[in-house]
């Protein structure tokens, strides 16, 4: 079978824009300019259905249906609030036979299984708010073979592409038509692709139309041999058009392209559209799956960013997030944050930025932020929630070789964490487990053990070192590190003490062992994880701090009390002053 989505990433190509604009005077759908040009899109598709067969069949649910009437269902997620015939919509569904539907979240909607009627006079609102896109009739009618779905893009800026496969399965030869809808200017493209040979010269007659909210708003594209092309048809208001289509009415100088009809319709006012999740987070250069380089409208900041919800790798520190305006009203904002299933905490009351720095969060929690939108009155126009859950910790090193034989840590003591070498069980290894943390008291000293297995060919000596993250802040300063020893080998074991400072923050947080040549006094603990033998061998384990015995009991004077008792619930503690004179 021809892979279609595979061509239309090869021929993703920009086409010549054709200057033709149509005054909308005499379209019964208003409020829109029509126009040729364009390019198609070949984005990762986000779901698929393929070998569709029935001619009928419906998407509008997880589950299709075939019925002589109609289907009911809540249809699949359009991708952003699209702006249609005085509406928002943000659900979608869709047949092979031609069409799709536009409908909300609010209620599940039906979509005719007839294409027929979809222009006819019939006022029934089941055929309300459908783009019909491929009303075809020619010698043999081609089935839809695959149907891919893309939903993509950052807020205010979200594409959505539907491309509808045709083929013939008995010459192999095809065509498609790709649909896709634009938040950023409020339009849609429509075009057709002929697949080397494919079906576009057998095509006799084309409907295109668009039917909106009433039987009576309705528009549709007339193309006539000698009269008109696909550059330039007529709109018209006739529901019995059918728009005649030869071989030379389509663009297709290389016998595999079409241009692109093209509808923009007018920015609404005063109307807010249901809400898209329309978070995204901004984060640091070179992290993990960023998934754009451009600029954000803050010319302050910088950097890459990601869309938020469902992120599964998001960091535990120096987080911010960011989103769009949903409509023309947004004026201040209220973010909550919380772990997900928990009470939300008050992050911003009233906040005018389109942006907030988030607090230091837990590693691999979920999380739910919500933004509530305001108007300049005060009234609440829409609320939007997000999830997300953050990374495990950034450049997590596991205990494994990272040397191809040489300087591995063969046995690693401290406090309760132990550590034996054993290359088969290490592939197995996902830390934490329990063998492999420990709990650390502020104030407190601990024995440090390590053995390595540094090659007896290797004349190299190594300063070993232990970091810890005593502030929880997933970064290594020169405070928080200690040299434990030095490793060669005539020098394999190697036994310190650790005292661990009396300020720090409790709570889980990371520590790393990493050996580094002799020279270095200045390791680098936050590069990342990896195999040269200057950088040295890396493990990390995560532990728990608590706060020092000397907290307890307020056994120092309450100015004498340091960071870690202050700390001591992981922040949330109420100071009471009493006693003293004015």
């Amino acid at each position: 079978m021809v892979d279609y989505f595979n061509f239309f990433i090869k021929r993703s190509i920009i086409l010549f824009f054709l200057y033709f604009t149509y005054s909308t005077a005499h379209a019964q759908i208003e409020g829109y300019s029509f126009s040729v040009g364009g390019e198609s899109i070949a984005p990762t598709p986000n779901y698929s259905f393929g070998e569709l067969g029935e001619p009928w069949k419906i998407f509008i649910n997880e589950q299709t249906a075939v019925n002589k009437d109609s289907v009911t269902g809540t249809g699949y997620e359009l991708g952003f609030p699209f702006y249609f015939s005085g509406n928002y919509f943000d659900r979608i569904a869709f047949s092979n036979n031609g069409y799709i539907k536009l409908g909300t979240s609010q209620a599940p909607f039906s979509i005719p299984t007839s294409f027929d009627q979809v222009f006819s006079s019939n006022t029934s609102s089941l055929y309300n708010n459908i783009i019909a896109h491929a009303r075809i009739t020619n010698n043999y009618l081609p089935e839809v073979k695959n149907i891919l779905v893309s939903l993509f893009g950052f807020p205010g800026e979200r594409t959505s592409v539907f491309v509808f496969a045709y083929q013939n399965l008995t010459s192999r030869r095809g065509m498609s038509s790709q649909l896709i809808l634009f938040e950023k200017d409020h339009s849609f493209r429509l075009g057709y692709i002929q697949h080397k040979g494919g079906l576009l010269h057998q095509i006799e007659k084309l409907t295109v139309g668009l039917r909106g909210n009433s039987a009576g708003n309705i528009s549709l594209l007339n193309i006539q041999e000698g009269v008109n092309t696909w550059a330039d048809p007529e709109i018209v208001n006739d529901f019995n058009a059918v728009c005649e289509v030869k071989e030379n009415i389509f663009v297709a100088p290389k016998g595999e392209l079409t241009d692109w009809w093209i509808y923009n319709f007018e920015a609404p006012k005063g109307i807010v559209p249901p809400c898209s999740k329309p978070f995204y987070l901004i984060t640091y250069e070179g992290f993990p799956d960023a998934q754009s380089t451009r600029l954000l409208d803050d010319s302050d900041f910088i950097g890459y960013y990601n869309l938020l919800d469902g992120f599964s790798k998001a960091p535990t520190s120096n987080l911010t997030v960011a989103w769009a305006a949903a409509s023309e009203k947004d004026h201040n904002y209220d973010i909550l944050l919380s772990v997900t299933g928990q009470a939300p905490d008050t992050l911003a009351r009233n906040l005018t930025d389109k942006k907030i720095n988030l607090p230091q969060l837990l590693p691999s929690t979920n999380y739910t932020i919500e933004r509530i939108a305001k108007d300049s009155q005060g009234n609440v126009l829409y609320s939007c929630q997000a999830s997300f859950t953050t990374q495990r910790y950034p450049d997590y090193c596991q205990p494994s070789p990272l040397e191809g034989g040489k300087e591995k840590i063969s046995f690693l003591r401290f406090n309760e964490i132990e550590y034996y070498r054993n290359s088969e069980e290490e592939e197995l290894i996902l830390l934490p487990e329990e063998n492999y943390t420990t709990t650390l008291k502020g104030g407190e000293t601990y024995n440090f053990s390590l053995k390595n297995q540094i090659a007896n060919d290797n004349n190299n000596r190594y300063n070993v070192w232990l970091y810890i993250d005593l502030n929880r802040d997933n970064q290594w300063t020169n405070k928080e590190k200690f040299q434990i020893g030095i490793a060669s080998k005539s020098q394999r074991s190697i036994e310190n003490t650790v005292q661990i400072p009396k300020n720090i923050i409790p709570g889980k947080t990371r520590i790393r062992i990493k050996f580094t040549d002799i020279a270095s006094t200045n390791p680098g603990a936050n590069e990342a994880c990896g195999s040269s033998s200057r950088l040295g061998n890396r493990q990390d384990y995560i532990i728990t701090l608590e706060a020092s015995e000397s907290c307890n009991g307020l056994a120092v004077t309450p100015s004498a009390q340091n960071l870690s008792c202050i700390n001591a619930n992981n922040g949330s503690i109420s100071l009471i002053t009493t006693g003293g004179t004015g």
